[in-house]
Order: structure tokens, then C-alpha cells, then sequence
């Protein structure tokens, strides 16, 4: 369902430029009072509208003609600002260069150290600037190399870029301002083959910042009433990892949301019997019928916890026909069908009102530029 790689090691593009395929780098940065920023930069993303649904049909399109930017910030726990752009075209060296729209993007490895660096351009529907800004992140090169996570051989190859890391943001669009320094994490995803054919009916990811090291667990439930398979990972500040199996998952609070997507009021996570991660999932930050977001509370036995997220992903809901309309109402971009409800959601919450008028009266904004 999920293999581990290489930090090292820039993804292949024979690995995943196939049609339905995928590759997504994520970056974070949060504290442990609710603020945090959460950057996505795609070829392929599955969520995107009419993307997966093209892909069941079989006539997918390749991954590097779907380019997509998201850009999420949170503020004491509130999801303030987002933004997910469908691109016409992105630039890739390879390595750790990127370009998306005006967005640049730069990932530096050397002596074991990573970082990461991005200036943000982005246009915003109703607005007559586009959001700009930076993200900075450096750690320690996580070293996965030779590591089994331990669910199989699998197409899909996932790779936490570094360990304990520092990150910074700065953040202006029109009136909305904001700042953070904290935690940062970074990972990467790639698979020839689609999400919803990976065999995972649910996926449960959680990460957990503790002083010393990164500890991230994912449990995979592989077909519908199936136990899940869990397998953890711990990566220290000198960038070392230790892959953690023999997991036991007890979920808390078991329901069903209003979109039908699995819910629990906390997740208990022991190792060899023993007390290994502790989850109070709380409020839900990103709420919908196939992806759901947290800004959790967690605790280890291993020492306090900075910074926490997690989500769930159900693959066989994605870009079904009765989401798809709400769904596009989130999506922007010169080859997305812009819904006229688009600056309800697109980026800053506070003068979004403002921002649907401006855009129904036809005045001009950085997203139409």
C-alpha cells in the first residue's frame, strides 16, 4: 500500500509520469497553539475536480499536465486563508527547482542539511493583489535509505524529507497578514497508479513533533470491515530513522460525519503493548466528503509535543459526481471551470462577502490577471 524511499534521492519520473499517476511535495509549518501554514506543490493531484473521475473512465491525463498549488493557513485552530490553483503549465528541474505560476520553489541538499525555500505568488479570486510571501524550512536529511515501513512492496513510494526541522512563514493578501515561526515537516508522495487503486479503502496519517525527533504513524484499513495495519516512524534531529512496528491501534468515539466520512474523538497508539502515541483529534480544520484535516493534541511517552496534525482520506470517494460540484467551488485556475461561488472559499475568510460582490460585478482581480 505504501513504501518507503530515499531522502537522498529526487523522485524518478519514470516512477510516476503515467497517465492517473502522481507525485506531491508537503511542507508545514505549525506550533502548538493552532497556527500553522501547509503548502502542497503537484503534479497529478488527486483531489483535484473531474481529475480521478477521468481516471476511472481511462482516459486519465498525465500527471505533469495537471500541475497544482495548495495553500492553506490556520490561526488558533481556524482554517483563515486557502487557496487550491489548477495551473496550466509548471516547471520541474528534476532535483529542487520548481516553478509554479509565479510561485518559485527551492529545496537545497547539502552536508546532511536540507533547505527549503519558497517565495509565493499567487493570484485570489476578488482580489486585486495575489497572495505573497515566503515559506523557509531546514533539517536534517531524514535517512531512510535500506528502511522497510512495513506494509509490502508498493507503487507508491512516500518519503519524509527531514527530521525535527525549523520553518518560518510570512504571509499578505490585500488586508490579511500573518506570521509564524515553528515546526516544520516535509514529505514527498509518488505512485505510478492511482490513489483509489492502492488498495486502501481508509487512510489515517498522524505526525507528532517531539523535541528529539518526528514521529509519524499511518494506519491503512486495506478493504471495508478489515482491521488496519499500522506502522510508525521515527525520525531524530541528526536526521536518523528507526521504523516502528508491532502497532496496536485503539480508536475513541467511532461515527460517521455528515459527508459519510469516518470520525473518532481520539486515537490511542501503543508499541509492544506499551503507550506509544496518544491522538485527541478534536475539531476537524478541513472538513469534507473524501479528505478531513486536524490540528490535533497529542502526547508521548517520549517527551512533549510541539506541534501535531493529521488526516484521513477515504481514495474510493474521491471526485465522486455528487461532490464534484462542491468541490469545484474551491478550485481555481485558467483551465478549471471557476465556479461564481469561488471567493466564498478562496482566500482570506474575513472579507470574503467583499470579495463575491467584487468579483459578481465584474471588477478586475489578480485572479483574472
Amino acid at each position: 500500500m505504501i513504501a518507503l524511499t530515499d531522502a537522498n534521492q529526487p523522485p524518478a519520473r519514470r516512477d510516476w509520469q503515467r497517465p492517473g499517476g502522481f507525485c506531491w511535495w508537503y511542507a508545514e509549518a505549525s506550533d502548538g497553539d493552532g497556527n500553522a501554514i501547509v503548502l502542497i506543490w503537484a503534479f497529478g493531484l488527486p483531489f483535484l475536480p473531474g481529475h480521478t473521475a477521468a481516471i476511472r473512465r481511462g482516459n486519465g491525463a498525465l500527471p505533469t499536465d495537471k500541475p497544482a498549488l495548495n495553500v492553506v493557513v490556520y490561526r488558533a485552530g481556524q482554517p483563515v486563508f486557502y487557496v487550491l490553483r489548477e495551473l496550466r503549465e509548471a516547471f520541474w528541474d528534476g532535483a529542487g527547482r520548481w516553478q509554479f505560476g509565479d510561485t518559485h520553489i527551492e529545496s537545497v541538499l547539502a552536508d546532511g542539511k536540507l533547505a527549503l525555500r519558497v517565495e509565493l505568488n499567487v493570484p485570489v479570486a476578488g482580489e486585486e493583489a495575489p497572495l505573497t510571501g515566503s515559506l523557509v524550512l531546514t533539517g536534517r536529511v531524514a535517512q531512510t535509505a535500506g528502511l522497510e515501513l512495513g506494509f509490502g512492496p508498493s507503487p507508491h513510494l512516500w518519503t519524509p524529507q527531514v527530521g525535527p526541522s525549523f520553518a518560518s512563514a510570512a504571509l499578505q493578501c490585500g488586508d490579511f497578514r500573518w506570521r509564524l515561526a515553528g515546526r516544520g515537516y516535509h514529505d514527498r508522495n509518488a505512485s505510478p497508479v492511482p490513489l483509489h487503486e492502492l488498495g486502501i479503502a481508509t487512510w489515517l496519517w498522524a505526525r507528532a513533533a517531539l523535541p528529539d525527533r518526528d514521529r509519524i504513524v499511518y494506519a491503512l484499513w486495506p478493504a471495508e470491515r478489515a482491521p488496519p495495519q499500522l506502522n510508525g516512524l521515527d525520525v531524530f534531529a541528526d536526521g536518523r530513522a528507526v521504523a516502528v512496528h508491532d502497532l496496536a491501534l485503539v480508536a475513541d468515539g467511532a461515527a460517521t460525519t455528515r459527508y459519510g466520512m469516518p470520525d473518532w474523538r481520539s486515537l490511542a497508539i501503543a508499541h509492544a503493548g506499551a503507550p506509544w502515541l496518544t491522538v485527541q483529534l478534536g475539531r476537524c480544520v478541513d472538513d469534507g466528503p473524501f479528505y478531513r484535516r486536524f490540528l490535533p493534541k497529542a502526547a508521548s511517552p517520549e517527551g512533549a509535543i510541539e506541534a501535531a496534525s493529521a488526516e484521513i482520506i477515504v481514495p474510493d470517494r474521491i471526485d465522486l459526481p455528487q461532490h464534484r460540484p462542491f468541490v469545484r467551488m474551491r478550485v481555481s485556475g485558467p483551465d478549471a471551470r471557476a465556479s461564481a461561488w469561488l471567493p466564498l472559499f478562496e482566500g482570506a475568510r474575513d472579507n470574503r462577502l467583499q470579495r463575491l460582490w467584487r468579483r459578481w460585478l465584474g471588477r478586475p482581480d489578480a485572479a483574472r490577471a
